[in-house]
């Protein structure tokens, strides 16, 4: 069994890894994680999502689209 493991402390912004240039196919399924974080992080911060935030996540879970799954993945962290 082959895994890696890595986190963010949210209160420090430390990060930690356990094989961090371990590469996997995830599928799909990780576009709804994202998406799931996006909403609660825009509703923690009691605001919408931005007009470039909505494009991103529609394109990402209405066609699978992996580049708007990243840029989504990259500017939240």
């Amino acid at each position: 069994m082959r895994f890696a493991v890595a986190l963010v402390d949210g209160r420090t912004g430390n990060s930690y890894a356990y094989r961090p240039t371990t590469a996997f196919e995830t599928a799909s399924i990780v576009k709804v994680d994202i998406l799931a974080t996006l909403l609660l992080r825009a509703q923690d911060n009691g605001r919408s999502l931005t007009s470039s935030e909505s494009a991103l996540a529609t394109r990402m879970i209405r066609a699978s689209d992996n580049d708007a799954a990243t840029s989504l993945w990259t500017e939240r962290r």
